[in-house]
């Protein structure tokens, strides 16, 4: 038979293992809810006005009601957008300059502290503005915040730290 101190040493195993997996499920579901913003910012034809709507209002689902973004190291300051309908007026004023884009995210590290998370990384973005000729290519690493609300992991902002291709040269 097991003695007390070797039930408790299996215990407090079996907690941690089951603290791990619920951290890894909370990790697969961030970065998941990150794979859906990337898959759905994308542009790879022309969109109508009511597609424009759609998307938007499918990518605004995906932020809090309040959503603050820090590009101050990129030169543009600091954002906040106090509500989803000015975000979703935000992102259809951002995908109707643009005739193309597709977005990645690579080196994702997620942190989790309760019912916050931070994931750092880089993210690129290739693309091209309506009625100018030739891409951009964009590379950035940043923090992106997110909040469980309701049992989801929504995004609460993002913070610009470094222009990648500038730091390479």
């Amino acid at each position: 038979m097991f003695n007390r101190y070797t039930l408790i040493a299996l215990l407090c195993l079996v907690v941690l293992a089951g603290l791990l997996l619920l951290r890894s499920g909370d990790e697969d579901a961030i970065l998941a809810q990150l794979q859906l913003l990337r898959e759905q910012a994308g542009i790879t034809a022309p969109e109508s006005g009511i597609e424009q709507l759609a998307k938007a209002n499918s990518l605004a689902s995906l932020f809090s009601e309040a959503t603050v973004f820090d590009l101050t190291s990129a030169g543009y300051g600091m954002t906040a957008i106090a509500t989803r309908q000015e975000l979703v007026r935000q992102i259809i004023a951002l995908r109707s300059r643009l005739s193309s884009l597709e977005l990645d995210l690579q080196e994702a590290q997620v942190h989790i502290d309760g019912d916050m998370a931070r994931v750092q990384g880089t993210a690129s973005g290739l693309g091209s503005v309506t009625g100018q000729q030739g891409q951009f290519l964009e590379i950035h690493s940043g923090l992106i915040t997110l909040a469980r609300e309701n049992g989801d992991w929504l995004i609460t902002g993002a913070m610009h730290q470094r222009d990648e291709r500038q730091a390479a040269h």
